[in-house]
């Protein structure tokens, strides 16, 4: 979803004011999971309240399939880049 998101950003560019809001959003998306309350995520990271998505998703895989961490870790790394590349896109159409 998020690459269609990236694709379609010259489209949208076309619709005034319609940059911000979006890259609001993915970035309100991807950048906060409760996780104070997730019994599989370690205690130590249910101290602080909220977590990157990737971050999340990758603690909580590796507690499912911890001798797929380093591939889980590419994975969450690859998560981060293609969210900030869809800011990126949409922060810049003003």
């Amino acid at each position: 979803m998020l690459q269609t998101l990236i694709n379609k950003a010259n489209l949208l560019s076309k619709v005034p004011g319609v940059g911000q809001p979006v890259a609001n959003a993915i970035r309100t998306d991807g950048n906060g999971i409760d996780v104070s309350q997730k019994s599989d995520i370690p205690s130590q990271h249910r101290q602080t309240l909220t977590l990157p998505v990737h971050q999340a998703l990758a603690i909580r895989l590796r507690a499912y399939a911890p001798s797929r961490g380093p591939d889980i870790a590419l994975a969450a790394n690859s998560l981060r880049s293609t969210l900030d590349e869809a800011i990126s896109k949409y922060t810049s159409l003003l």
